[in-house]
């Protein structure tokens, strides 16, 4: 079998097979057989970093520390996709990537007086996003990582 791993298909794929007739001993004209269909792969991504540490707080975030060596840090990895080239110097690349980051409604405080639903004033959106948002992309430092599939 041949291997091919820069095969990378959006859309799914039909191959046909047609014989030719000169492969054939006793044929004089070329034989249709069949065809199979080749379905890309749904492109995935991983989350890893100390930012998942379920020792993150606000004074982490407020520090942008873990601990006092380990900076806080969310590192996408990719699998079946790969990054825009440009990605980490174009601010307008960079921006949906960041807002994909958002709050998880808190179902517990659903008929509490915020709701659960909005955001806090002083929370994720209205704090953190903005910030990230307004950081220039080559301090944002992401990492794409290299490999679609590592």
């Amino acid at each position: 079998m041949v291997q091919v791993e820069s095969y990378d298909v959006v859309d799914a794929e039909t191959i046909h097979l047609t014989i030719p007739a000169c492969a054939l001993r006793d044929a004089n004209r070329n034989v249709s057989v069949d065809s199979f269909v080749v379905t890309p792969v749904a492109p995935r991504a991983a989350l890893s970093g100390p930012l998942l540490s379920p020792n993150v707080t606000e004074a982490s975030l407020r520090s942008r520390m873990l601990t006092a060596g380990e900076p806080l840090s969310l590192l996408i990895t990719l699998r079946d996709a790969e990054w825009q080239p440009t990605l980490v110097e174009n601010a307008t690349l960079l921006a949906p990537l960041l807002r994909g980051l958002r709050p998880v409604p808190n179902p517990e405080a659903m008929g509490a007086a915020g709701g659960g639903l909005n955001p806090e004033a002083s929370g994720w959106e209205e704090v953190v996003l903005p910030q990230l948002l307004a950081t220039p992309p080559e301090q944002a430092n992401p990492s794409p990582n290299p490999s679609p599939n590592p």
